[in-house]
């Protein structure tokens, strides 16, 4: 938290608030946060209520025009800002950005350019583990931006929703770009744009019970409310290729069989919620399936393209 905040006030684009979102942390944060950065604005939950939450409370917030989110595991290049700002203002076409984001310790690495979503459903980020160079250089159209470090038009979230708190954590970013692209709105990548992110200091670790079960119960809510039906049918099979690939992962190799049977129960319960929203999303698509198609179909391009022997 201390390198992310100090990081935001060594910007040289002054002109932004910082707000930090508590989700009931034990350890005396705030109290530190008060005392270290007392310009910073604080919105303090008794308890984890979730990403999701603690996120759209800190959309609700704010006052300026564009949004950026950040993780708390996360420094910010001193140039973050500006570069964000020049991207959307300059006469483009991106309604939303997804920056570059770097491995904090080995920093020649990628940790992410974006999120992509192909046709078996399974969301990634773009690049990750390659080593940066040319083919990264340039700004490109992409699926979706990490919400670990993420800017937005603010008007977009009375357009597109928050972020969907039933998902409590992960996938949370997966949903909502892709209720983005289904209205017809843009991501786009900025290469300027740099953060260097540490990677899920908050939940233990890469793999465990708490991201299994999420990441299991929320990758099928997205394609439950998301995947328009033409496309849910004609690719089942792809479809059901991933969740087993998944399965593979998550029991037979790591072995957290528990965690991933209790991500299927929970998404389950979750599909009459999760139908209805998927009623509502789909009247409001503003692309066809097969301007969808091709951004799956891109989306599967640039995980071939960059991968880590890039």
């Amino acid at each position: 938290m201390e390198t992310c905040l100090n990081s935001l006030n060594n910007q040289d684009f002054s002109k932004h608030e910082v707000i930090v979102v508590d989700n009931g942390s034990t350890d005396g944060s705030m109290e530190f946060i008060k005392r270290r950065f007392p310009k910073t604005k604080i919105v303090a939950f008794e308890e984890n209520r979730g990403f999701s939450r603690a996120v759209n409370e800190g959309i609700k917030r704010a006052e300026g025009k564009y949004i950026l989110l950040l993780n708390n595991d996360v420094e910010a290049d001193p140039g973050l800002l500006r570069h964000l700002h020049e991207a959307v203002t300059n006469g483009g076409d991106a309604d939303f950005l997804a920056c570059r984001m770097m491995d904090f310790r080995s920093r020649e690495l990628i940790d992410g350019i974006g999120d992509g979503f192909p046709r078996k459903g399974k969301a990634f980020r773009i690049g990750h583990g390659a080593t940066y160079g040319p083919s990264f250089h340039q700004r490109r159209r992409v699926f979706g931006a990490c919400a670990g470090a993420a800017f937005y038009k603010k008007t977009l979230f009375e357009k597109v929703g928050l972020f969907d708190e039933d998902f409590f954590a992960y996938h949370e970013d997966a949903d909502w770009n892709f209720r983005a692209n289904l209205m017809g709105y843009r991501c786009q990548y900025v290469p300027h744009a740099v953060v260097y992110h540490m990677g899920s200091r908050t939940t233990g670790g890469l793999i465990n019970e708490f991201t299994v079960f999420y990441n299991i119960r929320n990758m099928i809510n997205v394609i439950a409310k998301n995947m328009p039906t033409v496309l849910l049918f004609k690719y089942s099979p792809r479809i059901l290729r991933g969740q087993v690939e998944s399965f593979f992962r998550y029991c037979v190799v790591e072995g957290y069989w528990g965690a991933y049977f209790r991500g299927l129960c929970e998404a389950v319960k979750l599909a009459p919620k999760m139908l209805r929203k998927r009623a509502k999303i789909q009247g409001k698509r503003a692309i066809s399936t097969m301007q969808l198609n091709r951004l799956l179909i891109e989306s599967e391009k640039q995980k071939e393209a960059c991968s880590p022997i890039c």
